[in-house]
C-alpha cells in the first residue's frame, strides 16, 4: 500500500529533523560539544510541523482503508495504523511538554525513547500495508 510506505519515509523524515534538533539543543552532548549551528526554536517548529503533517497522513490513510479496503484486511491494518496513530500522538505530547517545560533529562530521555516506537510502529504499518498489497 502505498500510503504506508508515505507514512514509513515521512516518518524517517521526521526522526531525522528530530535528531537535529537534539543536535542544535543543550542536550547535544557535553557542554563542549559542538552544535549544529541551526536555532533550536526554528529547528523545533520545523520539526513540529512535520509531525502535524504525519498525523494529518496517517488520518488520511486510515479513510482510505475504510473507503478501499474490507474484512479482515481493513481490520488488521486498520488496527496497526490506530496503533501508530496513538504512538506518534503520545510522542508529539511528551514533545510539546519538554519544549514548553525548558528540556529537562527526563522528559528528553521519553522523547528519544518515544522516538524508537515511533519508528517501529511506522516499519510495523509499512509491513502490513505490504503484506495486504499483496
Amino acid at each position: 500500500m502505498l500510503t504506508s510506505r508515505a507514512v514509513l519515509l515521512l516518518t524517517f523524515l521526521v526522526i531525522t529533523v528530530g535528531t537535529v534538533v537534539t543536535g542544535s539543543g543543550p542536550h547535544a552532548g557535553d557542554i563542549k560539544a559542538p552544535r549544529t549551528g541551526f536555532d533550536p526554536r526554528t529547528i523545533a517548529i520545523l520539526h513540529a510541523d512535520m509531525v502535524i503533517a504525519l498525523i494529518f497522513l496517517t488520518i488520511g490513510l486510515l479513510i482510505a482503508l475504510r473507503l478501499g479496503e474490507s474484512g479482515d484486511t481493513q481490520s488488521k491494518i486498520t488496527r496497526t495504523a490506530v496503533i501508530f496513530l496513538g504512538v506518534v500522538l503520545a510522542q508529539g505530547l511528551i514533545g510539546y511538554v519538554q519544549y514548553f517545560t525548558g528540556l529537562p533529562e527526563l522528559i528528553v530521555a521519553a522523547h528519544l525513547v518515544g522516538a524508537t516506537l515511533v519508528w517501529l510502529a511506522a516499519c510495523n504499518l509499512a509491513i502490513q500495508g505490504r503484506i495486504f498489497a499483496r
